[in-house]
């Protein structure tokens, strides 16, 4: 999926707290902590990942619901 300029200028706002508190959502790296929160219920909305590292599948579940984009993308469009 392609990254538009306005959802990576929304995903860098998202290192400030008051942007996350405001649209009451968090941060979550990392495989386990993602697969973990999933398994817990939570939906992810967005994704980023390095295809370098990781597949699609090593998620499980928690992309079936959300947005995902690979790191190479948004490294192309700064």
């Amino acid at each position: 999926m392609e990254l538009s300029v306005n959802k990576l200028k929304y995903i860098t706002s998202l290192h400030q707290k008051k942007t996350r508190d405001a649209d009451k959502v968090f941060i979550a790296e990392g495989l386990k902590v993602i697969n973990d929160l999933v398994r817990f219920g939570m939906i992810p909305q967005i994704m980023v990942y390095n295809p370098d590292r990781w597949k699609l599948e090593d998620f499980g579940q928690s992309h079936a619901f959300c947005e995902y984009y690979t790191s190479q993308q948004t490294q192309d469009e700064k």
